[in-house]
C-alpha cells in the first residue's frame, strides 16, 4: 500500500518522495491535484487534510476516512457577511481520465449525483467538471473556507437554458480551450424589512435599489468575462501579427 500512494504522490506532487519515511504535503499542489491524492487516499481509506507527515505516520495514525467529523456542509456555515466574492481558474487537462465516471473516487467525492449526471449528458464531461469544480472552488473562496471545503456538499444546479445557478451565490463559469474560470459573489441576505412587510407597503425606492444591484452584479460579472477573454485572446492575437 505504501509503494501505491508514493507513486501516486509523485506522479501527482512537483516534490518526489523515495520512502515511507519522507514528508508528503499539500505545497506546490495545485487544490484539483491536492483533491485528486486525497480523494486517492480515501479510496485507500485514509483522510489527508494536505498536513504535513511521512506516510508511515499516515498508515499508522487514526487518519480513517470514516471519521464523519471530517465532512463540512455549507448548511453548517453561516452566510452571513454580504457581498464576498470568489475567483477561480482550472486546467481542465489536470481531471482524471475515466472510463467509468461512478467508479472514481474523484469525482463522487467531489461531485453531487445530479452534478455527474449533468456533466455526462454534454458532448465534453470534463470541461463541464472542471467548469463546475471552478464554481465550487470559488464559492469556498468567497466564503473563506480552506481548501479542504467537501465539495460534494457544494451542489452546482443548472436552470432550463443549462445556465450555472445556486442559492446562496451569483455564479458565471467560462472556457477557453483547456480551461475553466469562473466567479461567485455572495447574494444579499434577505431581512425582515424586505420580506415581511405587505406589498401594498413595499415602497418603489426599495424595488429600485434591488433591481440596481442586480444589474451591477451582472455587469461586474459581464466585466470579468471581458478580462478572462482579453487574458486568453491578446497573447493569441501577438502571436498571429507578428
Amino acid at each position: 500500500m505504501s509503494k501505491k500512494i508514493i507513486d501516486a504522490y509523485n506522479a501527482l506532487s512537483k516534490n518526489k518522495i523515495n520512502s515511507v519515511d519522507d514528508v508528503i504535503s499539500s505545497e506546490g499542489m495545485s487544490s484539483l491535484v491536492r483533491d485528486r491524492f486525497r480523494s486517492f487516499l480515501i479510496k485507500l481509506g485514509y483522510d489527508w487534510k494536505g498536513e504535513t507527515i511521512t506516510i508511515n505516520d499516515l498508515l499508522s495514525n487514526d487518519s480513517k476516512s470514516g471519521d464523519t467529523n471530517t465532512k463540512v456542509s455549507t448548511k453548517k456555515n453561516s452566510l452571513i457577511e454580504v457581498g464576498n466574492v470568489g475567483i477561480d481558474i482550472q486546467n481542465v487537462n489536470i481531471l482524471p481520465d475515466f472510463e467509468d465516471v461512478w467508479l472514481s473516487e474523484f469525482y463522487t467525492t467531489n461531485f453531487s449525483d445530479s452534478e455527474i449526471t449533468h456533466c455526462l449528458k454534454l458532448d465534453n464531461p470534463k470541461e463541464s467538471f472542471a467548469g463546475i469544480y471552478s464554481a465550487k472552488e470559488s464559492i469556498i473562496k468567497a466564503l473563506g473556507g480552506d481548501g479542504f471545503f467537501e465539495k460534494s456538499t457544494i451542489v452546482i444546479d443548472h436552470n432550463e437554458v443549462g445556465a450555472p445557478i445556486h442559492q446562496d451565490f451569483f455564479i458565471s463559469i467560462s472556457h477557453d480551450n483547456d480551461f475553466a474560470v469562473s466567479i461567485a459573489i455572495k447574494k444579499p441576505l434577505l431581512t425582515k424589512e424586505n420580506v415581511s412587510e405587505p406589498k401594498e407597503k413595499f415602497n418603489e425606492v426599495k424595488i429600485e435599489n434591488i433591481v440596481k444591484k442586480g444589474i451591477n452584479l451582472n455587469l461586474l460579472l459581464f466585466i470579468f468575462q471581458l478580462i478572462v477573454i482579453s487574458i486568453f485572446l491578446i497573447p493569441k492575437c501577438i502571436a498571429y501579427f507578428k
